[in-house]
């Protein structure tokens, strides 16, 4: 193919990949597990200015619906806190002292920038003092209610995608075809092919997000069941426990 067509289609391969990564963005904010990409939008802002939330807290993951937000400046924390609220309200806060258990056994969570200067700094001190707080963030509950509504915001968000596909391929390909007008048919349709086997690439990527979220929304939804069915039972032991002791 010419340089020129070579370029044309690498350009509108960029701007697919533009719409996708959009997608990846809105469904990481879309929450149903915890990603440390859900708190990129948020903006901590108080006397001094507005900064972003790496450049005040450490961020950590106990477990895959919990983020533990670790503020370098105690001072801060109500600040980090309407940031977070202002980018997910559906968030819910509490706020701990002392030390947190990760899924894995440890007591940090070395992989986030930051954290083990600011563990260490918390440590020194007793479970009193402010700089052992921290903010224990827990994903909201996929209920039958959030399930089908984070089900019909993905696959809304997913259509949106694809019809930006759709409409950029309808646009280009007569385009192509022009800037082809004095070229053999052969290499009209070679380039043609060539910009069609990039449009269906990137219309699957974006199917496979699709189903990629639904199959996260549908495992939080199962998360949800067994929390239920946990408590259920624990409220069965308890009660029996109770009878009992009433006969004694």
């Amino acid at each position: 193919m010419k340089p020129i067509i070579v370029a044309q289609i690498s350009g509108v391969q960029e701007k697919f990949e533009a719409y996708l990564m959009l997608l990846r963005y809105k469904y990481m904010n879309l929450c149903v597990k915890a990603e440390v990409g859900a708190l990129m939008p948020v903006t901590v802002s108080d006397f001094s200015g507005s900064y972003d939330l790496e450049e005040v807290a450490g961020v950590g993951l106990p477990d895959e619906y919990h983020f533990v937000i670790y503020p370098k400046d105690p001072d801060q924390i109500q600040p980090i806190v309407k940031g977070i609220f202002d980018a997910h309200p559906e968030f819910k806060l509490d706020i701990k002292t002392g030390e947190v258990v990760y899924s894995d056994g440890s007591d940090d969570n070395a992989e986030y920038e930051g954290i083990e200067s600011i563990l260490a700094d918390k440590n020194s001190t007793g479970d009193d003092d402010p700089k052992s707080r921290y903010l224990l963030y827990t994903m909201p509950e996929v209920d039958k209610d959030r399930r089908d509504f984070l089900n019909n915001t993905a696959k809304s968000l997913h259509k949106q995608c694809v019809a930006e596909i759709d409409l950029l391929y309808a646009r280009q390909s007569p385009q192509l075809v022009n800037m082809l007008s004095d070229a053999p048919a052969e290499e009209v349709d070679e380039s043609k092919e060539a910009l069609k086997g990039v449009y269906e690439d990137y219309k699957k990527t974006a199917d496979d997000l699709l189903q990629a979220k639904l199959d996260e929304i549908e495992e939080g939804y199962q998360h949800y069941l067994v929390g239920r069915e946990n408590e259920a039972e624990a409220n069965k032991v308890y009660g029996q426990s109770l009878n009992f002791n009433e006969m004694e």
